[in-house]
């Protein structure tokens, strides 16, 4: 009797060892499958994360999505968010907000749309990405975030836009492309090691200061044409290798003060 106690005691200890050597899990996966859609108001937590985005996600234009410091999104090849609703990613200097993808492949990227609201991104890191889109939206307000190791920076068309501490870099695409009578307020932007800088056109203005550009592989600094106009400030372009550092074409204009120019030309 004794012995078999003395067993079960053994047994108990060394049952009570094994569970206590199994890590605790330390944060949960949520997974959104193909042609999930937000139809209500949603936070996306820490103790959430990492959410993992399989097919396009849409925001409901009746919706908001919100997503806290320290989350990270994680996205297949053929994903992406389409927001026709309302995003507000709002991380901190310490939890920055990630979109990634985890086997480092091109992902669809993020696609603002709502022409009656505003969004924003704020503390946030998009790797991997087709782009950001800003497609005939109201207001968005982009700041605090890079953007690397994707294709484009951020595609904007017919909309109003701020960026501030904004940077991409890395990238085999644009930097920053603006078209369509867009409007934007560009401040401390840095576009870096990547195949085309900025290009403003299609009846587009941009008020740009403290903007560094430096090295562009495949085309100019920045190009302004088709009845746009830019007022540059405060600003460095250098290492454009194979284009002018700003080209203006087609009726359009550009005003440039106290900004250096290295290794391009101007005209």
């Amino acid at each position: 009797m004794k012995r078999a106690y003395a067993a079960g005691v053994l047994l108990l200890i060394a049952g009570f060892l094994l569970v206590a050597a199994v890590p605790e899990r330390v944060s949960a996966e949520t997974i959104l499958n193909s042609g999930t859609e937000i139809f209500e108001d949603t936070v996306w937590t820490k103790e959430g994360s990492p959410y993992l985005v399989r097919g396009m996600l849409g925001i409901a234009e009746t919706a908001t999505l919100s997503i806290e410091p320290g989350v990270e999104v994680q996205f297949s090849t053929s994903a992406g968010i389409e927001v026709l609703g309302r995003l507000f990613a709002r991380g901190s200097p310490e939890e920055p907000i990630v979109f990634t993808s985890p086997s480092e492949s091109e992902w669809n990227g993020i696609s603002f749309e709502n022409k009656e609201a505003s969004s924003a991104l704020d503390y946030a890191i998009v790797r991997y990405a087709r782009s950001i889109s800003d497609l005939y939206s109201k207001d968005l307000l982009i700041s605090n975030t890079r953007v690397e190791y994707g294709r484009d920076g951020i595609d904007v068309s017919g909309s109003r836009l701020s960026l501030t501490n904004f940077s991409v870099e890395n990238m085999y695409g644009e930097g920053i492309d603006i078209s369509n009578g867009s409007d934007v307020t560009l401040k401390n932007i840095v576009l870096k090691n990547v195949d085309s800088g900025m290009v403003v056109y299609l009846g587009s203005e941009a008020d740009i200061s403290n903007l560094v550009i430096d090295t562009v592989w495949d085309s100019g600094g920045i190009d302004v044409f088709l009845n746009s106009k830019v007022t540059l400030r405060d600003s460095s372009i250098a290492n454009i290798y194979d284009n002018d550092a700003i080209g203006v074409f087609a009726s359009s204009s550009v005003t440039v003060r106290n900004t250096k120019i290295t290794y391009g030309a101007y005209g």
